[in-house]
């Protein structure tokens, strides 16, 4: 990276202010915006990481290619068309595309790879979409245009710049809402970035005197677009892609590019927690741990930075190589519901994680305070910004959030016809929430609460993320016609009796299902829908459940209760699986239950030895059988059978 783009808190608020003051004096266009955030063209844009190692692009690189794939896209769709799909996971193509297509007079439609094909089908019948840039394979009833497959130089510099931008959200809840920002809407949005790093002095923070922000939201989502790609590019940081999503290639990111910032929904960093507190347990250190964490927040308390630098370096310093390095220096979370446990774990490794809150429809409306950890342990979503209005009404299942303020979406397409939002109107956000202390504290979805025997209002997600299942892929619940709460589970094609018996002992033993008094437990082999391939779509599921009823097994806890006790082995057989196991994780507790991937936190990569290594003691050449297997026990079974044939 080059030297001139090192960087300290000092010099970061100065290159902030003199961005935003630019845009101010601007006509506060999408285009204002692009020739803002490509005017430092020697910084690095993008560091994205190959099997070739790191491949970096400066903002000058990235302004070439965006001209070029903009005359590429200009010549293939031609003047008569408006609306254009761009389906595509991040990538350098997908803002390529997006500012080429803007650039050139078309307005970008952000599709979601993890959309069923049919919905985003029927998204582009609806708004005319004659052409759609993508380089998926699928039929989707337009023109398809492979960013990839330009080898062109050519680049014309008649720009005739669009200025919109059409969302889809995510369809959590009900059907996915098409809604357009203008310009002046997506500026509005800027300028809350601004006011973002006022109220959170440490989003400044660097490391080795560079800021990057790791990127793990897809650009096509709300979130991911505002908070993400169009904060951190005007403000002219460089951006980490890493191979996947995967936990494996996250890490690897974070080790050979030293990323200092996370902005993630509340899964990402609930499984991160997940898996801390498995290596922690595992580990047979939960006493050690817990102490460490009160420990950390106590410093963090007392010396809010020498205590936060003590915990990094010493009280947590040699564990942080193994989750996300030491470079990480500020995450955001949003979306959803956040426990308190999250939020306090994170804190307190070391990793500054605050809270914030936001929609399709709205943008991103407010963020809570990270000055402090005693703020940043908190569940709150914090204040709306300056220029929003948060009214709390009543709705059917108690108090909901209503939205008014300028930086919300332009139209919306509704019965074919984009209508003019009135500014004047309340957006109905559908979430329910609380307000204490001046702190705004989201509930869940208004259409997820259940109401207990108890008479108290719980989220159904936080009472499905309380079950901590170790083998269902998926864990929903949904009300029956008398309101009784019924909860789905989906399983691989290859899940053992026992596994499921292991689930449905922790669920007996689970103060949330019993308090709540769950009626049914349903099996299936059927994925459950998501939105953006992240949240589940409750109403789906509920879909899918009536329209698929063969489909799932009513499961009763009593009639498993046997598997867990007679399952018997080859002592001799098992006892030398165990010992492989052991010789990988040797510092760990195994049996003949332990999952090597839920437990052990195993890798795909060393499995596949460990099942070699399986295979040459047994004298066995059979990985396709063997890898169906997770548990000692499991391989035990196998090889038993196998050896018998």
């Amino acid at each position: 990276m080059i030297k001139e783009e090192k960087i300290n808190r000092r010099i970061a608020y100065k290159r902030v202010n003199e961005n935003l003051n630019q845009l101010k004096n601007s006509p506060q266009t999408i285009e204002s915006i692009f020739k803002i955030t490509f005017s430092h063209l020697n910084y690095t844009f993008l560091q994205v990481v190959t099997n070739a190692g790191i491949k970096e692009i400066t903002y000058h690189e990235a302004y070439h290619e965006i001209e070029r794939l903009g005359t590429y896209l200009q010549a293939n769709i031609g003047e008569n068309s408006r609306y254009v799909g761009l389906l595509l996971d991040n990538k350098p193509e997908w803002i390529y595309a997006f500012y080429g297509l803007l650039m050139y007079g078309y307005i970008p439609v952000l599709l979601s790879t993890r959309n069923d094909q049919n919905d985003n089908q029927e998204i582009l019948r609806k708004v005319n979409a004659k052409y759609l840039v993508s380089d998926l394979d699928d039929d989707l009833g337009v023109n398809l245009i492979n960013p990839f497959s330009n080898k062109s130089n050519d680049t014309n510099h008649e720009h005739r710049w669009s200025n919109e931008v059409v969302f889809i959200s995510s369809g959590t809840s009900g059907p996915n809402k098409i809604v357009s920002f203008t310009g002046q809407e997506l500026c509005t949005q800027v300028f809350n970035g601004g006011d973002i790093l006022k109220k959170n002095p440490d989003l400044a923070s660097y490391y080795k005197n560079y800021l990057k922000h790791l990127v793990v939201l897809p650009f096509y989502h709300i979130f991911g677009f505002v908070a993400v790609l169009l904060w951190f590019s005007f403000f002219n940081v460089t951006f980490v892609l890493p191979m996947n999503l995967s936990l494996e290639r996250i890490q690897q990111a974070c080790v050979i590019c030293e990323p200092t910032h996370i902005f993630a929904v509340p899964l990402f960093f609930e499984t991160m927690v997940s898996q801390i507190k498995l290596n922690v347990k595992m580990n047979h250190l939960e006493k050690k741990f817990n102490k460490g964490i009160k420990l950390s927040i106590a410093l963090q308390k007392r010396f809010p930075h020498l205590g936060l630098a003590i915990v990094r370096k010493v009280l947590f310093g040699k564990h942080l190589s193994r989750i996300l390095g030491h470079s990480i220096k500020f995450c955001i979370t949003g979306g959803s519901q956040i426990s308190e446990e999250v939020l306090k774990i994170v804190n307190a490794i070391g990793y500054p994680l605050v809270n914030g809150y936001g929609s399709t429809e709205i943008g991103i409306s407010s963020f809570a305070d990270s000055k402090n950890i005693k703020t940043r342990l908190l569940p709150s979503i914090g204040r709306p910004f300056s220029i929003y209005t948060y009214v709390i009404g009543a709705g059917p299942h108690g108090k909901e959030l209503f939205v008014k303020g300028d930086s919300m979406f332009h139209s919306a397409l509704i019965n074919n016809e984009w209508v003019l939002r009135n500014k004047e109107e309340q957006i109905r956000t559908f979430d329910a929430i609380d307000l204490k202390d001046e702190q705004y504290y989201l509930k869940g979805r208004v259409d997820e609460i259940f109401i207990g025997p108890n008479g108290e209002n719980k989220s159904m997600s936080q009472i499905e993320s309380s079950f901590a299942l170790r083998h269902a892929k998926d864990v929903t619940l949904i009300k029956n016609q008398n309101n009784e709460l019924m909860l789905l589970l989906s399983y691989a094609s290859n899940a053992s009796d026992y596994q499921i018996a292991h689930d449905l002992s922790i669920l007996e033993n689970s103060p949330e299902y019993i308090a709540n008094h769950i009626q049914k437990i349903y099996a299936t082999n059927l994925d459950f829908p998501r939105a953006n391939g992240i949240k589940i779509k409750r109403g789906k599921v509920e879909e899918l459940f009536k329209k698929n009823f063969e489909e799932f097994k009513l499961l009763n806890p009593s009639d498993f209760r046997d598997v867990l006790n007679n399952e018997k082995f080859d002592g001799i057989i098992l006892n030398k699986v165990i010992e492989i196991f052991k010789q990988k994780y040797p510092n760990n507790q195994i049996d003949a239950h332990t999952d090597y991937f839920n437990d052990l936190n195993g890798n795909s990569l060393d499995y596949f030895y460990l099942v070699e290594t399986i295979e040459k003691e047994f004298n066995l050449e059979v990985k396709n059988n063997l890898t169906l297997c997770r548990t000692p026990g499991e391989f035990a079974v196998k090889i038993k059978e196998l050896s018998t044939l």
